[in-house]
Parts: structure tokens; C-alpha cells; sequence
């Protein structure tokens, strides 16, 4: 049965950390599967896609996206990845995820040497649910250039700039089609603005056992 609760972005967090201790499954294993299946989503809703570009933060979320690029690559799909802050913390599931995109033969690009109105699909993966700041600065302005792409937009988990708890907009946020989210149905992903930035919401669950959902 689809779980149809609203979760806050500490909920979603502990329930990710109790999948990761109790089915027992590592983080980067979790983080393959999540990414697996949002590219499930990208194949069906655009099959006709051949250049995707993708916008990857340091952090979960951008390990997410770095994961879609590589399958994506191996598809045989154009890929270009964006990692406009840099790398994530040394050792964690996002820094693995970027040494497996470059030992897969990808690199990052700087955007100045994209232009998005020629790519297909822009998958925004910069920012997930742990956002709680205003985007400000050079990455107000990736985001601006993301809303002002002429194709479609895919979020991964949550528009980037959107509150997973209020749905409010945290400075500036970004403008999705499609947003696949994992595990739990975000509570700003309905709330405020969500509706408006998320567009169509596809929750993949990974197959996390109902009795871990109850515990929270």
C-alpha cells in the first residue's frame, strides 16, 4: 500500500537511517537505488532524451544526481554534470559517488561551457531536504539559469531552494516538471509553493518496509 503521510525533512532523515540500519543496506547502496529508479522515471516520462544535464551539489542529493549520470552515461545518453560548489566531505557516499562518475570516464563542467537551451532535460539535484538557508549568491544565479531553461526541468527528491518542512521558498527555488522524491512524501512538496515548483510528484519508496515508517 502507498504510504500517503507528509513527513518533515528530520522524519525523512531518521527514516533514512533506520533503512540503512535495519534492512541493513549501506548509504551508497541506498543512494544507487534511489538513483536507479529516478532514472526509471527520466526514461519514461522523456524516452526521447539523448543530452542531459545535470546540476549536482556536494552533498546526498548531488551523490544521487552523480549516480543518474553514470547510468545515464552508460546508456549511452550525452551527459554533462555541473558541480558548482565543489566536491562533498571526503569519504562520504556523495565523494564516492564522484569518483565512480570520474572512474566511469565523466568530468564536470563549469556551466559558462553549456548551453541549456540545446540539452534535453536539465535534472536539478543541487540541494535536498536538509536545506534550511537562503540560496544566495553565484548559486541564486545556477538556479536562476535553470528556471530560465527552455526544456524540461527533473528534480531529485526536492526542487532545490524549496523547504521540505513549509514549502516556503528559501530565497530563490528552482522550477520542476517532474520531481521524484525517495523513501517518504515531503511535507513542502504540497504545501506553500510546492505544488507550484514540483510539478508532478513521484514518490519511490525503495522498498522500505512499512514497520520502519511506523516507528517515527
Amino acid at each position: 500500500m502507498t504510504d500517503i503521510r507528509l513527513y518533515t525533512a528530520e522524519q525523512s532523515q531518521r527514516l533514512d537511517r533506520l533503512a540503512i540500519e535495519r534492512m541493513p543496506i549501506e548509504g551508497y547502496a541506498l543512494m544507487t537505488l534511489a538513483a536507479k529508479s529516478a532514472v526509471e522515471v527520466l526514461r519514461c516520462r522523456w524516452p526521447e532524451a539523448r543530452d542531459v544535464t545535470l546540476f549536482c551539489g556536494p552533498g546526498n542529493n548531488g551523490g544521487d544526481g552523480l549516480v543518474m549520470a553514470r547510468l545515464l552515461k552508460g546508456a549511452g545518453l550525452q551527459v554533462a554534470v555541473v558541480m558548482p560548489m565543489g566536491a562533498g566531505r571526503a569519504g562520504s557516499d556523495a565523494d564516492k559517488a564522484l569518483l565512480d562518475w570520474n572512474a566511469f570516464g565523466g568530468e564536470c563542467q563549469p556551466l559558462s561551457n553549456i548551453d541549456l537551451n540545446e540539452t534535453d532535460l536539465v535534472v536539478d539535484a543541487l540541494f535536498g531536504s536538509g536545506l534550511t538557508r537562503d540560496i544566495e549568491g553565484d548559486i541564486a544565479a545556477i538556479v536562476a539559469a535553470i528556471d530560465a531553461a527552455t526544456c524540461p526541468v527533473m528534480a531529485v527528491d526536492i526542487p532545490s531552494g524549496l523547504s521540505c518542512d513549509t514549502g516556503c521558498v528559501l530565497g530563490i527555488a528552482a522550477k520542476a516538471d517532474v520531481t521524484v522524491t525517495f523513501i517518504t512524501n515531503k511535507l513542502g512538496l504540497h504545501t506553500g509553493f510546492g505544488p507550484e515548483l514540483c510539478g508532478e510528484v513521484v514518490l519511490q519508496d525503495l522498498d522500505v518496509p512499512a514497520n520502519l515508517r511506523n516507528q517515527l
